[in-house]
């Protein structure tokens, strides 16, 4: 399969990483999902988001492989991140989701770019998974 690209080039936008990566998938044949999870909003939409369930630092995208294999990947931009940079609470709270999943029996990864993201989900499909039951 080629390789895609995010839009931008080497270095994109976490957006067109996004983009990249969803391409990938339906070319794959592969469900994914994206959590609109980040951004800024209004205070009021925000407390809003959160009483329905919005969680901070949950995973940008969910996977579904069959059969009945979820996996979580947190997708960054394509760049080095600074010490400062992945001490923020943000960074904490995906931290925290991943170590919880992981530590649940899921699959979870913070990916940096959309080609660290598709060789994650090609690992996880590539893996012997027998002991799940439908």
């Amino acid at each position: 399969m080629r390789r895609l690209k995010p839009r931008t080039g080497k270095t994109g936008l976490e957006k067109h990483e996004q983009g990249a990566l969803k391409r990938w998938c339906d070319l794959s044949k592969i469900e994914m999902v994206h959590i609109p999870n980040e951004g800024k909003r209004r205070i009021q939409h925000l407390v809003e988001l959160l009483e329905q369930g919005l969680r901070p630092g949950f995973p940008d995208v969910i996977v579904f492989l069959p059969p009945a294999r979820t996996i979580f990947i947190e997708l960054k931009q394509s760049r080095n991140y600074t010490a400062s940079e992945q001490k923020t609470q943000t960074w904490r709270n995906q931290q925290a989701w991943l170590d919880w999943l992981n530590s649940n029996g899921y699959a979870a990864k913070r990916c940096f770019g959309c080609q660290d993201a598709i060789n994650f989900i090609n690992t996880q499909k590539s893996l012997n998974h027998d002991n799940i039951t439908a």
